[in-house]
């Protein structure tokens, strides 16, 4: 088990925009820094919220 861990996250929008839920990524401290996190899954994360929206 991991003891330190950072996590992402970015709101879940409908079709009419508003918040709905959200979506979040969690991961071990000291695996990369924070800026090659945030670089590497927010943009995975923003485009799986976009994809959903029409879903929802």
């Amino acid at each position: 088990m991991f003891s330190q861990l950072q996590c992402l996250g970015m709101p879940l929008r409908d079709r009419s925009g508003d918040v709905a839920g959200s979506l979040s990524v969690t991961m071990p401290i000291g695996q990369e820094s924070r800026e090659d996190a945030v670089s590497r899954v927010l943009s995975v994360l923003s485009e799986t919220a976009q994809a959903m929206r029409n879903l929802i």
